[in-house]
């Protein structure tokens, strides 16, 4: 092969973090008096935010943070509605998030909630674990390769049941281990 036609493509996740900042947010993280979930992605149906604010429905005892941009009116519309419906005071729209907001929002959680319905590699998981966060996921595109039980955990089912079990199991490997209290 010619070296000329080798290319180099950046995986995306940029982290700077020395390994001193790395170990204060870990400890930092778990100050807070409620758990902080992070939806990190476009809100359109094939992303799953609205299997996500069924959980955030479901478990009202923990913060949802959700940033990314509305694919539609309609998903903006449903969204609020959503919110609005269900008095839903544990829900936070943060709009699209780059730079300093971004890293702000990945420091102070302590899981993200990425219930994709279509994806081949996403690197919103990479940025996860950079900040020590656990991933719960479905099973799409290369995700399996990427969260083990280590990491978090994929869902294969999205029926509510299933989903509401599952995140609760979730919440209790991956973060009850510091006495949170999940109703």
């Amino acid at each position: 092969m010619n070296i000329k036609e080798v290319y180099y493509l950046p995986n995306g996740v940029e982290n700077n973090l020395s390994e001193e900042e790395f170990e204060n947010i870990l400890e930092n993280r778990f100050n807070s008096e409620k758990i902080q979930v992070l939806y990190l992605n476009h809100l359109i149906d094939m992303k799953g935010y609205m299997e996500t604010l069924f959980l955030a429905k479901e478990f009202r005892d923990v913060i949802f943070n959700f940033a990314g941009k509305f694919g539609t009116k309609d998903d903006e519309n449903y969204f609020y509605d959503f919110l609005k419906k269900n008095n839903m005071e544990n829900v936070i729209y943060h709009g699209f998030v780059i730079g300093e907001k971004k890293e702000e929002l990945l420091k102070k959680s302590h899981a993200l909630c990425y219930i994709s319905k279509n994806d081949a590699f996403p690197l919103t998981l990479l940025e996860a674990f950079s900040y020590g966060i656990p991933v719960f996921t479905t099973n799409e595109g290369s995700i399996s390769y990427i969260v083990d039980e280590k990491s978090g955990m994929i869902v294969n089912s999205l029926d509510e049941e299933n989903l509401k079990n599952k995140f609760r199991e979730f919440l209790d490997k991956y973060i009850n281990k510091r006495n949170f209290t999940i109703l």
